[in-house]
């Protein structure tokens, strides 16, 4: 996880997964730019990982994204030449734009996965399309994984329990517990 909390990643099969949420509005633009530049370097990217990396980047790598007057981001457009990752919708559909955040001015494509070309031919679909529940659009792709090695005797998975006997992690999950049901006062609804 990013110390800012901003993106977690989970290394899956050779596959690196990382969600992020990157600073929003003008007056975060160099908070942005040093996420971009600083804190996704935190993450455990490595040459021989396939990237998905998806989320709100609150900024945009190229013109035809935003309506009317694109504000480009240089720092996400040097993130994606350093990591070798491409926009995934960009791949599926190079010619037709769906926009993930409409505004009194005008229209965005804040929120996109980017995919090594390493992890291009797992790419199964991906569709843009509208949520009740964000002021955002809802952006969703499948990803095909390799069929993974059966680890033990059979093919079910069961949670080994015996570290919740951990008296010290139970004490750490209590806090973390104690500290989210703190934050929910700050918010209107539980999926804010």
């Amino acid at each position: 996880m990013l110390s800012s909390g901003r993106g977690i990643a989970l290394n899956i099969e050779e596959t690196l997964f990382i969600n992020i949420h990157a600073p929003s509005g003008t007056y975060n633009k160099r908070a942005r730019s040093t996420f971009y530049n600083e804190r996704i370097a935190e993450l455990p990217i490595q040459n021989n990982n396939s990237i998905l990396i998806g989320g709100c980047f609150n900024c945009l790598a190229a013109a035809e994204d935003q309506t009317p007057v694109p504000n480009i981001c240089p720092e996400l457009q040097e993130l994606n030449r350093r990591l070798k990752i491409e926009d995934l919708w960009r791949l599926l559909h190079p010619t037709h734009t769906e926009f993930t955040y409409h505004h009194k001015n005008g229209k965005s494509r804040l929120d996109r996965i980017y995919v090594s070309r390493a992890g291009t031919g797992n790419i199964a679909h991906a569709e843009v399309y509208s949520v009740i529940f964000s002021d955002h659009y809802s952006y969703e792709c499948s990803f095909h994984l390799q069929k993974g090695k059966t680890v033990g005797t059979g093919s079910t998975w069961t949670l080994n329990t015996e570290h919740l006997q951990d008296a010290e992690l139970r004490k750490q999950i209590a806090k973390s517990w104690q500290e989210c049901l703190a934050q929910r006062a700050h918010y209107s609804s539980t999926t804010e």
